[in-house]
């Protein structure tokens, strides 16, 4: 199973959603995550998030040329193949939450996100956990669930606030 990652920026003023995207998207090469915004996300996913204007709909990948986010959520220790060969970097979880917290902090200091949605690992029908966290905490939050979940992804939602 594929592990997915994505959710919604949201801003509280009139924006250029054009340019926001540009910069949303440099801040993610930056920090080497690749990403899909808008439309380009997954439709399935962002449904429920399209028609607001003060949302901007993502989807977050493993890198550029990645279509899941399988690399950058597994668990600890785990590695990911396609066809016999191994696509993970053997990357630490922590390393990994650690980028994923820094793309989401420069994205709230530099595009002025005031909120972001990220949703791990959930499909329609899941029973998932909605946490209301501070920016600062993410990677911490997220070690924790891991190994209470004996190193498996959990499936979380988390509202991320600056």
């Amino acid at each position: 199973m594929s592990i997915k990652a994505f959710g919604s920026f949201e801003f509280n003023k009139n924006i250029n959603m054009t340019e926001s995207s540009f910069d949303i998207t440099k801040i993610a090469v930056k920090h080497k995550l690749g990403i899909k915004l808008g439309g380009n996300a997954a439709s399935y996913l962002i449904k429920p998030i399209t028609g607001c204007e003060e949302k901007l709909p993502y989807e977050l990948l493993d890198d550029p040329m990645d279509v899941n986010a399988q690399c950058l959520f597994s668990g600890d220790n785990i590695e990911v193949s396609v066809n016999g060969k191994r696509v993970d970097t053997g990357e630490s979880l922590r390393s990994r939450l650690f980028r994923i917290q820094q793309f989401f902090m420069e994205t709230i200091e530099k595009v002025h996100v005031d909120k972001i949605v990220l949703n791990i690992n959930i499909e329609i029908g899941d029973e998932f956990e909605t946490l209301e966290i501070n920016i600062n905490d993410i990677s911490e939050i997220l070690i924790n669930m891991y190994e209470s979940e004996g190193n498996w992804t959990p499936s979380i939602r988390l509202i991320i606030n600056s």
